[in-house]
């Protein structure tokens, strides 16, 4: 904005032409600026999640679920947790992450990923998650005695039993990548 109170502009031959005088009026209009910080309020939480996706150092299908959710929790907050202003965009975000981008595979990774499983804030008891790790195990395991194998080995997963309570297991759950697991 000071660009357009400088000797350097006024002087300039931009400053006198229709476009550089609109440009100016834009550049200096407070509305741009507002609608501007709200941009950025939605954009830098999704622009992490798109980072993530984006990503070849790491597989990151475990991560999805919960980077989306960090997004929306920080879109939230950015938005002074008014509901009017943050909803809008959470429903939109909702909109295509249930059309295009949710899928029981991501909500299994999640579920079964030990770096969030484990952590008090893991969401174990949602619907959503429990079923989409139902809907693969359905999918990709055709003999229901073994999704009962599996269902059985949940419980060890759950309670951290067996292998998954070992001390070496339990200091590496954060450390170490679901695919390495």
């Amino acid at each position: 904005m000071c660009m357009f109170s400088s000797n350097e502009w006024k002087s300039s031959k931009f400053s006198s032409t229709p476009e550089g005088r609109k440009v100016e009026g834009m550049a200096l209009d407070s509305r741009l600026w507002k609608n501007i910080i709200i941009c950025l309020k939605v954009v830098v939480p999704l622009m992490t999640v798109l980072r993530l996706v984006d990503s070849d150092e790491k597989p990151v299908m475990g991560f999805i679920y919960d980077g989306m959710d960090c997004a929306k929790k920080k879109i939230k907050i950015n938005f002074d947790n008014v509901k009017k202003s943050y909803e809008p965009v959470w429903n939109i975000i909702d909109e295509r992450w249930d059309k295009q981008l949710h899928r029981p595979l991501h909500a299994a990774a999640y579920y079964l990923n030990l770096h969030f499983y484990y952590d008090p804030n893991f969401r174990d008891d949602d619907v959503e998650v429990k079923q989409g790790l139902y809907n693969c195990m359905t999918r990709l395991v055709s003999d229901l005695n073994e999704r009962s194998k599996i269902g059985m080995q949940l419980a060890d997963f759950h309670y951290a039993r067996r292998l998954f309570g070992l001390d070496t297991t339990v200091a590496s759950r954060k450390v170490m990548l679901p695919v390495e697991w």
